[in-house]
């Protein structure tokens, strides 16, 4: 296959990949190749310049055990387009639906999971080829991410990247996607073009783009079918959304959404780095009261002199409170506005108020300081590795306890005995079943899609509240007074709850947040006790 590496597609791929230090001279790069137009696409684009970015190239496929004769024929398809490029390629198949149903995620989800966990396994395989140690850090301190400056790429020996083949339409869904289910200023910044030891050198090229080369090129791909159904969200945007904006709105739209979520990132940074700034400004770095009393008590300890913090603006004050929380080990992805709204009300009010957080982590006002302290790691849940999931289509509740496990409150106090023989399932369903089996007193659905970080099965916490609705959110406590919920009992009601706040009370209410409407994709049913009391 003739191969022109003076095409324009291929030019501006090289520059973005010098520009941005993706694939150094020595480095090796790995292919997620799909087989599809965009994977196709990257491996063409690499394969034309392994030459002049003195790399080698190889590409993994995975066959996730699902759509028939259709995955088997985009394996075959990868083999056969690698091998016309001579690059070795290496075919994985896993069982999507059972790593699914073993894990307690969709489908989608576990084979996301497990494409980057091939990925990764294949790099440690070529690192122990290269005689690398795994996970080599530069005198940067980053693992496989940077070199060092002193040494420059000249010097550079050599790293394996994961090269994965997300490009601008990506990227502007991405942002559509997470604007219509909320989010913060970095949830608007798009995908990145590199993260840690993936890189993404296609994210600035557009789909019409990717397949004019194609064309122009002649080589071959092949179409997942399922990259066409309309139900899943993504796919939604991709097909309906922006093919709209483009036709009645501005043919441009997809770009314009990426130029400001270029000018969005840059506040984005900036904020970051000013509340670090103030972080250190406020606690120091070795703040010996600090390390004296985390010593004492098992725990990390932040104090916060309250009449310090910058009064405005507000979304300053918010960076620094993630800041914190983030030097505490409490995962971004977890924390919502409810949370920060919370902590920021206990630096503004009187002594004696407490918020507990995700993952054992407390604030308390003590008189003009705000006090963050977190369980030590022997008291904390374990998490999962984090994985990269800029093409996640859905939203993505991790760490959803087993059958019959529940997470304690923040001050992991142990469970009775009734509730931790008690029994949560969770099981993904369709509208159809839904409407088959309505909800009952301890079966609830919910959706699944406006589920923000990790479902917790637990007793209720000081500070918890519930949304009734768009407007009104009310206190759990408050809640059990207006249920006549017997005082002796209000502490034995089991709660359901994600990273916005309560999901339900079992028995009682559920929240707003993840209501079921006619807009929702995907169904998660959770059923408490096999859905009956003490069944």
């Amino acid at each position: 296959m003739p191969i022109n590496e003076n095409h324009p597609l291929e030019k501006r791929v090289y520059d973005r990949v010098r520009e941005q230090n993706m694939i150094l001279p020595g480095d090796g790069v790995i292919v997620g190749l799909s087989a599809g137009p965009d994977s196709a696409c990257l491996l063409s684009a690499l394969c034309a310049l392994r030459k002049r970015l003195n790399t080698e190239v190889r590409a993994v496929h995975v066959h996730h055990g699902l759509r028939g004769e259709e995955a088997d024929r985009d394996a075959e398809a990868a083999e056969k387009l690698a091998d016309s490029f001579g690059v070795r390629c290496r075919i994985v198949q896993i069982d999507a639906a059972k790593e699914a149903r073993e894990t307690g995620t969709t489908v989608e989800e576990a084979g996301r999971n497990a494409r980057y966990r091939i990925f990764r396994e294949e790099k440690e395989l070529w690192e122990a080829e290269r005689g690398m140690p795994a996970g080599k850090k530069g005198k940067t301190g980053k693992s496989d991410g940077g070199i060092d400056p002193e040494e420059g790429p000249e010097k550079h020996t050599g790293r394996i990247r994961i090269a994965t083949a997300h490009h601008a339409d990506d990227s502007s869904e991405t942002v559509l996607m997470n604007l219509f289910r909320g989010t913060g200023l970095r949830g608007l910044t798009g995908i990145p073009a590199v993260t840690g030891d993936i890189i993404r050198p296609l994210i600035g090229e557009y789909r019409e783009d990717i397949l004019a080369y194609l064309k122009e090129k002649s080589v071959p791909w092949v179409t997942d079918s399922t990259n066409l159904d309309t139900e899943i969200t993504r796919n939604y945007i991709r097909h309906e959304v922006l093919p709209g904006v483009r036709e009645n709105v501005n043919a441009r739209a997809a770009e314009h959404i990426l130029l400001a979520a270029e000018d969005i990132a840059q506040a984005d940074a900036y904020f970051r780095e000013l509340a670090e700034w103030h972080c250190v400004r406020l606690i120091g770095e070795d703040d010996p009261d600090r390390k004296e009393a985390a010593a004492c008590s098992g725990r990390k300890l932040l104090k916060i002199h309250c009449p310090d913090l910058p009064a405005k603006p507000e979304i300053l004050r918010t960076y620094l409170v993630r800041e914190i929380l983030r030097r505490l080990g409490c995962p971004a992805k977890d924390i919502g506005r409810n949370h920060i709204r919370s902590i920021l009300d206990i630096m503004d009010g009187g002594t004696g108020r407490k918020v507990m957080l995700p993952y054992g982590v407390n604030v308390e006002k003590e008189y003009e300081d705000a006090v963050f302290y977190a369980a030590g790691e022997e008291q904390r849940p374990q998490r999962k590795p984090d994985t990269d999931f800029a093409d996640a289509g859905k939203a993505c509740p991790e760490g959803m306890r087993a059958q019959g496990t529940v997470t304690g409150g923040p001050e992991r106090e142990r469970l009775p005995e009734e509730l931790l023989k008690a029994s949560f399932r969770t099981e993904i369903i369709s509208a159809e079943e839904a409407a088959k089996n309505p909800d009952t007193t301890y079966t609830k659905c919910f959706d699944y899609d406006k589920i923000q970080g990790n479902l917790s099965f637990r007793y209720r916490t000081e500070g918890d509240r519930i949304r009734l609705s768009e407007q009104m959110s009310k206190s759990l406590h408050r809640l059990m007074i207006d249920e006549k919920v017997p005082r002796q009992e209000r502490n034995r009601i089991p709660i359901v709850s994600d990273g916005a706040g309560v999901l339900w009370a079992v028995g009682y209410r559920t929240g707003w947040n993840a209501r079921v409407t006619e807009q929702t994709d995907t169904i998660l049913r959770i059923t408490y006790n096999g859905g009956k009391d003490g069944g």
